[in-house]
């Protein structure tokens, strides 16, 4: 059975963008992750240990955002899913939504980036 854990709306300041104007400063970017895993067991046993550590999922995404510079939020968001789903083993997948006011478009509210990285079968297999 799949489940998902929804952890919405981390603040961050990360410094990104195509020119070097533009990551001269941090920006205000806002991050949605979806965790994929199965949770009965959490559900009945009432155990963490059976979850997803979604306290130190926040944490360890919101330090990769706000760590070095990147030129598009789409490296950003595969190098938190990536990270994510190395450090929790008991994820099936990982989406990371990074949400960014463009300076470049000042007519646009905002630009959100979608990644969804899955664990490969091997990788799991190994990880269990």
């Amino acid at each position: 059975m799949s489940s998902k854990i929804e952890i919405l709306g981390i603040e961050c300041e990360s410094r990104l963008g195509i020119t070097l104007e533009e990551r001269k400063k941090p920006q205000k970017i806002t991050l949605d992750l979806v965790l994929t895993l199965d949770l009965t067991a959490a559900g009945r046993h009432d155990s963490l240990k059976l979850s997803a550590n979604y306290f130190k999922i926040e944490r360890l995404a919101r330090a990769l955002a706000e760590k070095g510079e990147r030129l598009l939020i789409e490296r950003l968001a595969w190098e938190i899913a990536l990270h994510i789903l190395d450090e929790e083993p008991r994820l099936d997948a990982v989406s990371v939504r990074v949400h960014k006011k463009p300076a470049s478009m000042p007519k646009a509210r905002e630009v959100i980036v979608e990644m969804t990285k899955t664990r490969s079968p091997r990788k799991k297999s190994r990880s269990s």
